[in-house]
């Protein structure tokens, strides 16, 4: 039975990474080839960014309730329920957490992961709508 419920832990995680992955690499392709001069509406850009955004928090949200994290301000409450994994998601991509939700040692290495990615993905951003309004 645990082994079952081990092996479908391992898919669910899997499958949610790879996705990732490949949600990260679609919406980098994306910034860059607007930047590079691919003609799209503001509207249509700005709902493909809040998509992108959305699914990328969502995604590591997932993860982080799947391999665990810990509520600091109620321990005894056990696993950390989705809302608070969204919460951490969101603090880490902005690299502001106030240390009251804690990664555990498998959720680190994905936490810091995250924080990189919301750095250079912020960074592509910030330097797309930048050059787009220096264009005009």
């Amino acid at each position: 039975m645990f082994a079952v419920f081990l092996l479908n832990n391992v898919l669910a995680i899997s499958a949610t990474a790879l996705v990732l992955v490949a949600v990260l690499a679609q919406f980098l392709a994306f910034i860059i080839g607007f930047a590079q001069g691919n003609t799209t509406t503001r509207r249509v850009l700005a709902i493909y960014i809040a998509a992108n955004l959305a699914a990328i928090l969502l995604l590591f949200a997932n993860l982080y309730r799947w391999l665990g994290i810990t509520d600091a301000s109620d321990a005894t409450k056990g696993p950390a329920t989705f809302l608070t994994a969204l919460y951490y998601s969101v603090s880490t991509w902005t690299t502001l957490t106030y240390g009251d939700v804690v990664p555990n040692s498998i959720t680190r290495p994905i936490a810091a992961f995250q924080a990189l990615t919301g750095y250079v993905v912020m960074a592509f951003l910030v330097a797309v709508i930048i050059s787009k309004i220096q264009d005009r």
